[in-house]
C-alpha cells in the first residue's frame, strides 16, 4: 500500500461513527501459493501490519476484538489461468470487519433473529453470530456457543420443525463453493449439514430437521458478505 494510500485509508477510518461500533476484527489472507505454516505466518504478519498502520495514523482501537491470519485462500475451479494472476492479487488482502452495537445484520420482512413460541411455519430465522473458516465447514467455538443457544431454544419449543439452509456468496462462474477439505464445490451443503450434526448431538430429535446448501441462489440484496450464512426454515409449527 503506497503512503498515499495509507494516509487515505487511515482519515476514512477516523470518520467511523465508533459509538456505534462494538468491536473490530482485523483478518489477514494469502493466496493459494506456499505451505500452509507459511500462509498462515504471512496472512498473520499481514493483520498485525494494518493495525500498526491505524495506530500510526492515529486511529485507536480501543476495542478491537479479534487480529488473525486465516491463511490461504483456495483457488475455485472455476477461476480460469486467464484470470488466475487477478484472483491471487485479490486474495492476497486484509479485512477490516466492524461489529456495530446491537445492530442485527439484515432487515428484510419475514426474516427473524431468533426462535420463540410464536415462530410460525414460513419464517426464517437468520443465525447472524454463525460463522466459518474461509472456504470451510468447520465449526469455530464462537458457533458452538450460538448453537448450544439455539439447541436450547429448538428443544424447548418441539412443535417446530426447521430446514437448515447453508448459503455462500461471491462466487466465480458456478453456484456453489468450494469446500477446501473435500475439494468439491459443495461448501453451503457442508456447513449446513455441519450444525445438522451438532443440533443432533445437543439431543435436538433429527426427525424433525433436515439440511440444504442453496450455493450463491437467494442473496438477500445487501451487503454479499451477508449472503455467507447460515438460517433456518420453519417447516411446521
Amino acid at each position: 500500500m503506497m503512503q498515499t494510500s495509507n494516509k487515505h485509508f487511515c482519515n476514512l477510518f477516523k470518520t467511523i461513527d465508533t459509538v456505534q461500533v462494538a468491536s473490530i476484527s482485523i483478518f489477514g489472507y494469502c493466496d493459494d501459493r506456499g505451505s500452509e505454516n507459511y500462509n498462515l505466518s504471512l496472512s498473520n504478519q499481514r493483520a498485525k501490519q494494518v493495525k500498526q498502520l491505524l495506530n500510526n495514523g492515529g486511529v485507536k482501537l480501543k476495542i478491537l476484538l479479534e487480529i488473525q491470519g486465516k491463511g490461504k485462500v483456495a483457488l475455485a475451479p472455476a477461476d480460469s489461468l486467464k484470470n488466475l494472476d487477478e484472483v491471487r492479487k485479490n486474495n492476497r488482502r486484509v479485512d477490516v470487519v466492524l461489529n456495530l452495537k446491537n445492530g442485527n445484520p439484515v432487515q428484510i420482512n419475514g426474516v427473524y433473529f431468533e426462535l420463540t413460541q410464536q415462530s410460525k411455519r414460513g419464517d426464517r430465522i437468520y443465525l447472524k453470530n454463525i460463522q466459518f473458516p474461509i472456504d470451510r465447514s468447520i465449526l469455530t467455538p464462537e458457533t458452538i456457543i450460538e448453537l448450544n443457544k439455539l439447541a436450547l431454544q429448538l428443544n424447548k419449543f418441539t412443535h417446530i420443525h426447521i430446514e437448515i439452509q447453508g448459503h455462500v456468496c461471491c462466487t466465480k462462474g458456478s453456484k456453489e463453493a468450494l469446500d477446501i477439505d473435500t475439494g468439491k464445490e459443495e461448501l453451503s451443503n457442508n456447513r449446513a449439514h455441519a450444525v445438522f450434526k451438532y443440533l443432533v448431538s445437543k439431543k435436538v430429535d433429527p426427525k424433525r430437521m433436515r439440511f440444504k446448501g442453496y450455493g450463491n441462489r437467494f442473496p438477500l440484496g445487501k451487503d454479499p458478505h451477508l449472503d455467507k450464512r447460515v438460517e433456518f426454515l420453519i417447516t411446521r409449527s
